[in-house]
């Protein structure tokens, strides 16, 4: 790097200082100049992958110092003024975590469905019977197939709605995951409560969760 910018400044000295004659460069130091460009261009580049596996490493679940993992859950909240979701941390140890790709995403869905702890200000979103039948994840969408149980808690357009973003919300949450299918059975034309059909892929909704 130092290399680099050395034989820079030294190649801009040599132009700025050549006046109006010829400030052609000599061959042997302009290919070390072309080399010193792209080696810069390598070190840029590898700083770039190193900011966003750092950008990564932050959004990834945290580790306690027991070893466990935490993730993150949104619950519902009903206020005087507002409904909406806030953003809860579930610690999921992390040796009962099964041996099979996208665990502890699944593991997130499975402390979704527990619902709030006991004597929580927060509401359920999804009933603790709720199964999940599948869930895969493939090219930034999660797809979730639940069964008839989560319909439960679904009642009107908004009830309905603050499902949809707590199951979306918390998954997101993973770097991986842009987008969210959700399926009732495998059918992709069922509702969970009659006001939205579940035919299309839903993005994070930030605009749910509660200050």
């Amino acid at each position: 790097m130092a290399r680099a910018v050395s034989l820079l400044f030294l190649a801009l000295l040599i132009i700025t200082t050549g006046g109006c004659g010829n400030t052609a460069l000599p061959d042997e130091l302009r290919h070390e100049l072309q080399a010193a460009q792209e080696e810069n261009a390598t070190l840029q580049a590898e700083v770039d992958q190193l900011l966003a596996s750092l950008e990564l490493y932050q959004k990834s679940p945290l580790v306690t110092a027991g070893g466990d993992l935490k993730v993150v859950c949104y619950f519902g909240l009903v206020t005087q003024y507002d409904i909406g979701l806030v953003p809860v941390l579930r610690p999921v140890a992390a040796q009962n975590l099964p041996d099979e790709d996208h665990a502890l995403k699944r593991a997130a869905l499975q402390e979704l469905i527990a619902g709030p702890r006991k004597g929580s200000n927060l509401t359920p979103v999804l009933p603790t019977d709720a199964q999940i039948l599948d869930f895969t994840v493939q090219d930034g969408l999660a797809t979730v197939n639940l069964d008839e149980a989560a319909k439960k808690y679904a009642g009107g357009s908004t009830g309905e709605a603050i499902v949809i973003a707590a199951i979306v919300n918390t998954l997101t949450e993973f770097p991986d995951i842009d987008q969210v299918q959700i399926l009732l059975h495998g059918q992709t034309d069922a509702s969970l409560g009659g006001h939205f059909i579940l035919d299309e892929h839903f993005r994070r909704q930030e605009n749910m969760i509660l200050d």
